[in-house]
């Protein structure tokens, strides 16, 4: 039987989402006839398995595979990834240095308009703690709104450059919310990103290697819709939102052909969901994400489900990827 570490827990304000996807992994693996193994990280980094504190080289001897369930900083930005390579543990999920990629909005967006894709534009907001940047938060808010409002007509999307799941997200419609959205994720510290926002239909896609044997198999796209008309974290976690496959009008299967064509050129492993705007303007990609949310609510069911596939089919699946790569 293959023991699988399911690895969750992480830090607020993911930790509760990572909680709940790592039981329903841990369920679905059951189901699978695998032995799942609780791997708990608090939010001192340290790592808990049946209820103790214990150190890596003895993960390492208790698990044959490790699944992704932390959501936010060291799951998603590539610190986990790094830490299971060092102990040669296999795990499912990207390497690294893509983890890291795709968790910075910025980097990856770069990495994707260099392939040729449409993204939106955007200007990057040097956070509060840089040097030159430390001053009242009022202060901040207002000359860096004035420098967007003067080079980027609204509305504005605005997030951190780091981070996942929508959280921290707002849409500006005016300058006040501009400014206000600013003086938010000013206290943090850290570089934010504000982007031109554009008018479409949110539609997410995901990629899964080696499924139905194929080398890069891409789901149905869905769009999303939610009834505040934005699909932000708490959307996200509770799953207050409606998805449908999106009607391909001219039968070219072109969304789905953006999602493998950026899964195999940037080296993408295993799985990624992909988010993006189908506009009159075209189709943006704004996101990737390449540790996906497992709980009851998480988007993914809904894509495996239109495609025939169970949670714990796809679960099984990248389980069996991951051992046979290592």
């Amino acid at each position: 039987m293959i023991r699988v570490g399911v690895v969750r827990g992480g830090f607020a304000p993911y930790q509760p989402v990572s909680i709940r996807s790592g039981a329903f992994a841990m369920n679905a693996l059951r189901e699978r006839n695998m032995q799942p193994i609780d791997i708990f990280v608090d939010e001192e980094g340290l790592w808990h398995m049946r209820g103790k504190a214990v150190d890596g080289e003895k993960i390492r001897r208790n698990i044959d595979v490790a699944v992704n369930a932390l959501a936010g900083p060291y799951g998603e930005d590539g610190g986990l990834a790094r830490d299971l390579e060092m102990l040669g543990i296999p795990y499912v999920g990207s390497s690294p240095f893509i983890s890291s990629r795709t968790y910075d909005k910025r980097a990856i967006k770069e990495d994707i308009g260099k392939l040729g894709f449409n993204t939106p534009k955007d200007i990057l907001v040097k956070g509060r703690g840089h040097g030159d940047y430390a001053m009242p938060i009022e202060a901040y808010a207002e000359w860096q709104a004035e420098s967007v409002f003067r080079r980027m007509s609204g509305p504005w999307v605005v997030k951190p450059t780091r981070g996942s799941s929508s959280y921290g997200v707002f849409i500006a419609k005016n300058y006040p919310e501009l400014k206000n959205a600013l003086a938010i994720l000013g206290e943090e510290g850290d570089d934010i990103l504000v982007e031109e926002f554009i008018d479409g239909k949110h539609v997410a896609g995901a990629v899964i290697e080696g499924l139905r044997g194929e080398p890069a198999y891409a789901l149905l796209p869905h769009e999303v819709s939610t009834g505040s008309g934005f699909f932000d974290f708490e959307s996200r976690a509770i799953g207050a939102y409606e998805t449908r496959i999106l009607r391909d009008t001219n039968g070219t299967g072109y969304v789905e052909k953006i999602c493998r064509n950026i899964f195999k050129a940037l080296g993408i492993r295993h799985i990624a969901l992909m988010d993006m705007i189908v506009s009159q303007k075209g189709i943006y990609v704004s996101e990737i994400d390449t540790v996906p949310e497992w709980h009851e609510e998480a988007l993914l069911h809904r894509l495996l489900a239109s495609t025939g596939i169970t949670a714990g089919e796809c679960l099984e699946h990248l389980i069996r990827t991951a051992l046979s790569k290592r």
